[in-house]
C-alpha cells in the first residue's frame, strides 16, 4: 500500500489513525501540528480525499468523529466538515483528550487543569465541569466509573464528571508518566528515577518493576 503524505509544511505527521470505514476500503486520518488530512481507498492505493488547516496539539478519533484540541477543542466528522468548536479554557491550549465510556470526554492542558465536556443534543460541544484538582488523566474504565490519573506523582482514581476522589493507589516514588494496555488488563508507569513499574488494573496491585533505558 502506498500513498504520498504531503505535510502541511512539516517533515514529520504528528499522529495516525484508522477511521470507520465500509468493508474492503480504508480510512485513514493524517495529523500534523497545522492541519488534518484524510485518505481513502482500497487495500493497495490511498488518496487524498479532505484536508483542513488549523493548529493541532492533540487528537482523538472517538466513533465515527475526530477530536483536535490546541488553542480551542473542534469537533469533525469522518469526511472532516467542522461541526462543532470552542475556545480551550482559560486561553490554555488544551494538550490531551480523553474520551469517556458513558459519553463525554475530558480535556488537560500544561498546568494539569482537567475540564469536562459533553456534546448535546445539536451535536455542539458543551463545557461543564472542571475538576477542582489538577492532575493527568490517564485511562478512563470501561465501566464507566471512573479515571486513573497521575496526581502529585501518584496514581489514583476520579469520578468522570466531577473529579471526586475514587481511590487512591499504592504509594510509588514520583511518578511522571503511565499508560495502560489497550484491553484494559495492565498499566505501565515511569518514575522520576526512570524505573519502570507494571500494574494489574483490576486489582490496582503492582506487578514487577523494571529498569528503562534511562536507568541503563
Amino acid at each position: 500500500m502506498a500513498a504520498e503524505f504531503n505535510a502541511f509544511g512539516r517533515e514529520m505527521p504528528l499522529g495516525l489513525a484508522l477511521l470507520p470505514s465500509a468493508a474492503g476500503s480504508l480510512e485513514l486520518l493524517v495529523a500534523y501540528r497545522d492541519g488534518l488530512e484524510c485518505y481513502s481507498g482500497g487495500p493497495k492505493a490511498l488518496t487524498s480525499s479532505a484536508r483542513s488547516a488549523l493548529s493541532v496539539e492533540t487528537f482523538k478519533v472517538w466513533d465515527s468523529k475526530v477530536l483536535v484540541g490546541g488553542t480551542s477543542l473542534f469537533l469533525f466528522d469522518s469526511g472532516l466538515a467542522l461541526l462543532s468548536s470552542l475556545p480551550a479554557p482559560d486561553d490554555e491550549p488544551i494538550r490531551g483528550l480523553l474520551p469517556l465510556v458513558k459519553g463525554g470526554l475530558l480535556s488537560y492542558s500544561d498546568d494539569e487543569s482537567v475540564r469536562h465536556w459533553t456534546v448535546n443534543g445539536e451535536g455542539a460541544l458543551e463545557p461543564n465541569i472542571t475538576w477542582p484538582i489538577s492532575c493527568l488523566p490517564i485511562y478512563a474504565r470501561p465501566n464507566g466509573k471512573a479515571v486513573i490519573c497521575i496526581e502529585n506523582g501518584r496514581l489514583c482514581e476520579r469520578d468522570p464528571d466531577d473529579g471526586r476522589m475514587v481511590k487512591s493507589w499504592a504509594k510509588t516514588p514520583t511518578i511522571v508518566s503511565a499508560f495502560a494496555d489497550a484491553r484494559g488488563h495492565s498499566l505501565v508507569s515511569i518514575d522520576e528515577e526512570g524505573q519502570g513499574q507494571l500494574w494489574d488494573l483490576h486489582s490496582r496491585e503492582p506487578l514487577f518493576a523494571f529498569q528503562t533505558l534511562q536507568q541503563r
